[in-house]
């Protein structure tokens, strides 16, 4: 379940952001004081209105942008925000005027929250790719050992996986195992 947390003191413009999300079945939590960035860990995307007091608020949301830890929506009246001039184009960050909440924020929030799912599929994608190739890269050098050492291919392959099965470990610690054991000194 998508969960938001909603930062600010204004409470005429926290009541028309509850409003917005309510309209889009959206479940958050509001706070009028400080959060640390290990508090934010159980919510996908941060609203924060210019009304919330936290020292550094600027840099607070500059950091939790370029370390793409949460998408933040900025709302504010304040038409200057030559402060996020260097984040404005950045996939989790988006800018809304304070006097445009009901045209603009719910389009913002749904935005953000799509282009982070992304992002973070992508990711994901990325690390299984990472690892399926790591994972080669082990088991090729453990067959070129083994077959260094008068395997064929074939052989070498099934010796990885017998490893593997008998003893109810990955490919990868099956084929670490093996040269750990065969050749201790070249591991």
């Amino acid at each position: 379940m998508t969960r938001l947390l909603v930062c600010g003191e204004d409470q005429l413009s926290l009541l028309r952001i509850g409003r917005e999300l309510a309209v889009r079945n959206l479940a958050y939590d509001q706070t009028k004081t400080s959060v640390k960035k290990d508090d934010l860990v159980r919510y996908d995307l941060v609203v924060i209105h210019s009304s919330w007091r936290l020292p550094h608020l600027i840099d607070f949301i500059v950091n939790l942008v370029r370390e793409h830890e949460k998408p933040v929506v900025y709302l504010s009246g304040d038409p200057v925000i030559g402060a996020f001039r260097g984040i404005m184009d950045d996939p989790y960050f988006a800018f809304v005027d304070d006097r445009r909440i009901d045209a603009e924020f719910g389009i913002a929030v749904t935005l953000l929250l799509k282009a982070a799912k992304a992002i973070a599929d992508i990711g994901a994608k990325a690390r299984k790719a990472a690892e399926r190739a790591d994972l080669r890269r082990r088991m090729d050098q453990c067959k070129e050992m083994l077959a260094a050492a008068g395997m064929t291919e074939e052989e070498a392959h099934a010796l990885i996986l017998r490893t593997a099965m008998d003893r109810q470990m990955s490919k990868y610690a099956a084929c670490a195992l093996i040269m750990k054991e065969k050749y201790p000194e070249q591991d």
